[in-house]
């Protein structure tokens, strides 16, 4: 490529004439003017920039000519090469001193740029083989690929943890402030716009993660994977990490391999019939996720109803009916530990399968139940406990909803349990209930 172009040439010829009060001009290799004092003469072949390049050398003119003009003519020079020319109008004694200057500033300015692009080539490079490394498997660990590996410093048969970085948004800076954190035998690599894989080297990354996890809020989760000899495995692990994460219920910023190991294994069991009739059953039973969800959190707080209840944003009655309705319609009982890793697996399953409801957890309502909240709202307020009561007949959805409200319109505390229930958690009516039966009181 030209690094002698006619914008940094121009740069050279105006920063050198604010100085000198000579005209400079810029060749090329060709001889033509590329940046000049003045502009009427840029695009013309300099007759001396000609001879220089013919002769390898200087060229001085000393008097004016019908084709020339008195100055001084020198090469650019890059490993013996000419890129281009200098050419300074004056009495030779006179600009012969400067116009060296300037053909030393000229050369300078390209040797920079193509150190530049030879570390830019280096960086691109790295990042192919880095790419590569991580989608490379053990057997195809050949002579070529091990060699590039010398090349680059690095010892591939080390072993190495992968974490994952997902982004908000991505913005170069961020990327800038995590590589100084990085030590030798740490690899950052790009896996798409908001997501970056790191290959930690040692074994103690945890105050690192720790440390680019403050640098900024734009980052949103972090997924550590397995350690292992092969790149590949480890970034397969975090990848297995991060999906399985998305179905479960969990806050947390950083989340490991180890954390959701059980869960990991589980996702790669072979689906037997029982669990194929389990989430056949849940996708044309289970309202809005209702079911799953319960299933996920009950195991996950190990069976503590309280604790169940309360990230469900529901009354005990209303888990207990649950349970009951898990096992009624799939004849798993999902307070029986080896029955509940069935229904576990299944709700997994479901979850991560392409499953086309809603997969948040907790309180969800769809459009027709917040109409309901709306309308129960006001019922409430007004103290027509008779309109409340047929709202939820006429905003029913299924017969089970009906069924309920039929037994437990006598008692209030376990019909709070059920607009629960209805409403999928929903914080507000609960509320609601609760204050107009506290009024009554």
């Amino acid at each position: 490529m030209p690094y002698l172009t006619q914008s940094n040439a121009q740069k050279i010829a105006d920063s050198i004439m604010e100085i000198v009060p000579y005209n400079i001009n810029i060749m090329d290799q060709k001889g033509e003017i590329i940046a000049s004092g003045d502009k009427g003469r840029i695009g013309s072949i300099h007759q001396g920039a000609v001879k220089v390049i013919e002769g390898r050398g200087m060229h001085n003119v000393y008097e004016d000519t019908e084709t020339e003009r008195r100055g001084v003519n020198l090469p650019i020079l890059y490993n013996m090469q000419i890129l281009g020319v200098i050419g300074i109008s004056g009495e030779v004694d006179e600009v012969l001193r400067i116009a060296r200057i300037v053909a030393t500033v000229a050369q300078l300015m390209v040797e920079n740029d193509i150190i530049n692009d030879m570390v830019t080539l280096k960086e691109t490079r790295l990042n192919n083989f880095l790419y590569e490394w991580a989608q490379r498997k053990a057997e195809e660990y050949d002579e070529a690929f091990l060699k590039q590996a010398q090349y680059f410093g690095i010892d591939v048969r080390k072993s190495r943890t992968a974490v994952l970085f997902v982004f908000k948004r991505v913005r170069f800076s961020v990327i800038e402030q995590i590589k100084k954190i990085l030590r030798d035998g740490d690899y950052i690599i790009r896996q798409s716009m908001d997501r970056v894989v790191i290959l930690f080297e040692e074994m103690q990354f945890w105050k690192k993660i720790d440390d680019i996890m403050s640098i900024s809020s734009d980052l949103a989760k972090c997924y550590v994977g397995e350690s292992s000899e092969i790149a590949l495995e480890s970034v397969q692990s975090v990848e297995k990490v991060m999906k399985t994460a998305k179905i479960l219920p969990d806050d947390q910023k950083i989340i490991s391999y180890d954390g959701l190991r059980l869960e990991c294994l589980l996702s790669e069991t072979a689906e037997d019939k029982i669990i194929h009739n389990v989430m056949l059953v849940m996708k044309e039973q289970d309202v809005n996720n209702a079911l799953q969800n319960t299933i996920l959190i009950y195991a996950d707080t190990n069976e503590d109803q309280k604790k169940t209840c309360s990230r469900l944003f529901i009354h005990r009655n209303t888990l207990n009916y649950r349970l009951d309705r898990i096992r009624e319609l799939t004849g798993l009982n999902p307070r029986n530990g080896r029955n509940l890793i069935l229904l576990y697996i299944a709700a997994l399953r479901l979850r991560g399968g392409g499953n086309n409801r809603q997969r948040e957890y907790g309180p969800q309502k769809s459009d027709s139940a917040q109409l309901f909240c709306g309308l129960c709202a006001f019922a409430l307020k007004s103290g027509e406990s008779m309109c409340f009561l047929t709202l939820l007949i006429m905003c029913k959805k299924d017969k089970i909803c009906l069924i309920s409200l039929q037994r437990r319109t006598k008692n209030e505390k376990e019909s709070s349990g059920f607009i629960a229930e209805y409403c999928h958690g929903s914080v507000c009516t609960c509320r609601l209930w609760q204050r107009r039966r506290n009024t009554r009181k």
